[in-house]
């Protein structure tokens, strides 16, 4: 992982650019909120599950995910792998933000973990332009 914090991620400017290989890996990992006011975040993952079950992401927080402002592309490759993975809320209040996951999802056994641009219990969208894409495979 190129960034973690055992507890929040702020970002209010500068650029970050991230490059992570490997199953379950992640370019953030926070362990509560990730904010993002402004700057420039771009974070490349190519990595699928890992052997204890965690997604690939791009950027992954256990609290609240909440964008303000600035610049997020994020473009994730491998089985399951996740742009925004958090699992608190996505909130997006302006931005410009490109969110891409491209692996194909993972089924074994009663786990079922599915490639997504976004993965959150719930998503709001107030402003900005948001372009997400996931493979899905029906």
């Amino acid at each position: 992982m190129a960034i973690k914090s055992n507890a929040n991620y702020t970002q209010t400017g500068g650029i970050v650019q991230g490059k992570v290989l490997g199953n379950g890996s992640k370019v953030v990992n926070c362990e509560k909120d990730f904010a993002f006011t402004g700057g420039k975040l771009t974070a490349l993952v190519d990595g699928a599950i890992s052997t204890d079950g965690s997604s690939a992401a791009g950027i992954k927080c256990t609290g609240n995910c909440t964008i303000t402002d600035g610049k997020i592309s994020a473009n994730c490759t491998g089985v399951g792998a996740k742009a925004i993975n958090a699992d608190g809320n996505v909130i997006i209040d302006n931005g410009s933000i490109t969110l891409l996951s491209t692996g194909e999802n993972y089924n074994e056994g009663a786990d079922d973990k599915k490639s997504r641009a976004v993965s959150a219990l719930s998503y709001t969208q107030n402003g900005g332009n948001v372009l997400a894409k996931s493979y899905d495979k029906a």
